[in-house]
């Protein structure tokens, strides 16, 4: 691959995996541990991110320094989905440094529920109706 079109490879996963998760260019920065204005200079082209950078880029981002080099065409990411619920069931939970009490996570469970209740709702719906359907066919 030549390198103008390695940088285009890279800057396009980089703006497309940010992108994907509604981030911003200052908060994808943050959690890179890098200014805005850098980050954003690897966005346009104008720099590109050194070499260091990239293992700390793919962790930021869930997938392998492989997919942000092009290397890999499917974005492999590095974790296994998992379940809030079994999250929450372990003993050991931090947030921003702050260990999670029982009642922590039975307020984030309560949260969780309200603010996908009316999600939750509708998809059970959805199954009850095809359910029922299904008895009458």
């Amino acid at each position: 691959m030549k390198n103008k079109q390695f940088a285009e490879e890279l800057v396009n996963r980089l703006k497309e995996l940010r992108l994907k998760r509604d981030w911003t260019i200052k908060y994808t920065a943050e959690k890179i541990d890098i200014g805005a204005s850098m980050y954003s200079g690897y966005e346009s082209q104008l720099r590109l991110p050194p070499m260091e950078l990239l293992p700390k880029m793919a962790e930021v981002f869930d997938t392998t320094t492989d997919y942000l080099l092009g290397c890999s065409k499917k974005d492999e990411t590095t974790r296994f989905p998992t379940d809030i619920d079994w999250i929450l069931s372990q003993e050991l939970i931090n947030y921003r440094g702050v260990e999670l009490t029982y009642k922590d996570k039975e307020n984030v469970k309560v949260l969780l529920e309200m603010l996908l209740g009316n999600r939750v709702e509708t998809i059970n719906d959805v199954s009850c109706r095809k359910e029922a359907n299904q008895q009458y066919d």
